[in-house]
């Protein structure tokens, strides 16, 4: 989202766009967290002075997101990743593409040209070329058109058996830790009640004014260690693996 907010309602973490997904780092749960903490402190500067405009409120949110770390580093990881893809042009056939992309692949055959791209892009910001990258034709149509021109057809009689996802799960073996990792402390004080809706994963319930937990779906986020006795699980717990 350009903007992270629409009128006097913000948008956090997934809801505006924002995560880190490069490589092994997978960051959503701790980007949507921080942006939480800013949208509320953006809120409740609003309460403070009334004023709930988006001047007020949707400028003042948006400013502080900028000057988080992750949007720091999801701005790093696109000027990497847009270097890389005018890297990889060099061997793209130029005649597979529309005038405008051809035009463009053409001046980046050159190492010195694409050098220069390369901080022309930087200057110029992603967020305007990611677009142009990121299409229809260059997902889609390049790639088909690749393929006609350099694969071949190969023929085969085995028909694959794709088992249903309930199969498939029916057949799961699991290790389960007995021992939860989270212990609760008091069941009925108004902090665990607020659990239930606070924990991401559900994995609090309240039955007769009482607070239980399932730990399985745990994914050791801390929302509720204040108040209950919390530690990492122990490892080498989970899904039997057979190959592997």
């Amino acid at each position: 989202m350009k903007k992270p907010y629409q009128n006097n309602v913000l948008f956090v973490g997934d809801a505006a766009g924002r995560g880190v997904f490069v490589g092994p780092r997978i960051e959503g749960l701790n980007v949507g967290i921080d942006d939480g903490v800013r949208a509320a402190n953006a809120i409740a500067r609003a309460l403070e002075k009334n004023n709930f405009s988006q001047g007020y409120l949707g400028e003042y949110y948006t400013k502080s997101i900028e000057e988080s770390p992750y949007t720091k580093d999801m701005k790093e990881i696109d000027k990497e990743y847009l270097k890389i893809f005018i890297d990889a042009t060099k061997d793209v056939p130029k005649d597979v593409l529309s005038a405008k992309h051809s035009m463009v692949l053409k001046l980046m055959s050159s190492g010195a040209i694409r050098s220069m791209a390369a901080k022309f892009v930087n200057v110029l910001g992603y967020e305007r070329l990611l677009p142009v990258i990121e299409s229809e034709e260059s997902y889609v149509k390049v790639p088909i058109e690749l393929a006609e021109r350099k694969g071949k057809t190969v023929s085969s009689s085995y028909t694959p058996s794709i088992p249903l996802l309930a199969d498939r799960i029916a057949k799961l073996n699991y290790n389960d830790d007995k021992d939860s990792h989270i212990k609760v402390l008091t069941s009925d004080n108004d902090f665990m009640k607020k659990l239930v809706t606070l924990c991401p994963t559900k994995c609090y319930s309240e039955e007769k004014g009482q607070v239980t937990i399932q730990h399985e779906g745990c994914i050791e986020c801390g929302t509720c260690s204040e108040q209950t006795d919390w530690k990492h699980p122990r490892g080498e717990k989970g899904i039997n693996y057979r190959y592997g």
